[in-house]
């Protein structure tokens, strides 16, 4: 179980939004970052074969 729970995801999400307020260029990459390994873990996780 290596998933992290929802209100953790959302704290960090919020915790980025935060940072990267003054920075959009670094909010996109931050949000994109996570995308890909929400993507990433989903699919280990169905074991797509």
């Amino acid at each position: 179980m290596s998933r992290l729970s929802d209100v953790t995801r959302q704290d960090l999400r919020e915790i980025f939004r935060k940072a990267a307020s003054n920075n959009i260029t670094r909010r996109i990459r931050v949000e994109s970052e996570l995308q890909e390994q929400d993507t990433l873990s989903y699919a280990s996780e169905t074991g797509s074969s």
